[in-house]
């Protein structure tokens, strides 16, 4: 057949092959061939004129130019001066600090290693150690020249600032109930105002609550960690006076509903979920007149 040495050879070519495809499809193609491609000419061109005129509004930024030199900052030798004297001036108060102070400073060192004590000692004990280190020119820099008990020290101003928190949470309570929960005062109220007052409430019980309840979480690691210290903070005894403290806002706000609400469900109904959750809040739950208006409420 004369096939030879490469094989059968190549197909005759196809005659008139574009005759499959109708002059419609073609006539499509074409067009959008040629869309297309004027699009992204358009496009490009776009482009390039854009990055053009940004160009040309741009600062010379040619290294050696009198404009680039310009451009630079330059530094004052006064001001150098000036910061080197700070600096100077600096070290020689501290360095002042270390000599004048320096066996008041160690007397303290030891007070701190040896301090031990629950809540009230820790209170009086870092009150009177922060008004000693208020005076230095640079706490942290004079202090590296001393054994310094850095560790103990900031478990004592860390139990110290936990322990006022709490308290002043507990306080703050008792303070609200004593000024809004008083049967006068309630009674003085128009609806709107009882409304106003639930409202109070619940913000406080919003404002409280997550704080509390992030220390509880935590209340079991930083007591072992005081406790290596010998601090013995009583980290549960002062979240629960905080917790039943949060009765006197459920008691305040289930007074003023039934005086001045009962006729609305929707807020009765609100403040009963409100009630509630001040029960389970509190260590205590409520109990004795609070138990009772939590009772009318209902």
């Amino acid at each position: 057949l004369g096939l030879g040495r490469g094989g059968a050879p190549p197909p005759p070519p196809l005659v008139n092959a574009g005759i499959s495809k109708t002059r419609g499809q073609s006539k499509v193609k074409s067009m959008f061939q040629k869309k297309s491609k004027e699009i992204v000419k358009l496009f490009q061109q776009t482009m390039r004129d854009q990055m053009k005129q940004e160009r040309k509004g741009m600062p010379s930024k040619t290294p050696g130019t009198s404009q680039a030199r310009e451009a630079r900052p330059r530094i004052d030798p006064s001001d150098v001066k000036f910061e080197l004297e700070s600096k100077s001036k600096h070290i020689a108060k501290i360095k002042e600090d270390v000599a004048e102070q320096g066996e008041m400073l160690r007397t303290l060192a030891d007070a701190i290693k040896g301090f031990q004590g629950a809540t009230e000692p820790l209170l009086v004990f870092v009150a009177d150690m922060e008004s000693k280190l208020h005076g230095l020119s640079d706490e942290n820099q004079v202090l590296k020249y001393f054994q310094w008990p850095q560790a103990k020290m900031d478990a004592l101003r860390e139990s110290s600032s936990l322990a006022q928190e709490l308290r002043k949470m507990a306080r703050a309570l008792e303070a609200w109930g004593s000024k809004r929960a008083d049967e006068s005062v309630l009674r003085g109220l128009d609806r709107y105002q009882a409304a106003d007052l639930v409202g109070q409430a619940v913000h406080e019980m919003d404002k409280i609550q997550p704080r509390v309840e992030k220390i509880m979480c935590e209340a079991k690691t930083v007591q072992d960690k005081f406790s290596k210290f010998k601090i013995e903070l009583k980290v549960e005894e002062l979240i629960g006076a905080v917790k039943n403290g949060s009765v006197s806002l459920a008691s305040a706000a289930m007074r003023a509903a039934l005086l001045h609400l009962s006729e609305d469900k929707t807020q009765m109904l609100k403040i009963f979920k409100f009630a509630f959750r001040v029960h389970q809040f509190s260590v205590d739950g409520l109990q004795g007149e609070a138990c009772d208006l939590f009772r009318k409420l209902h």
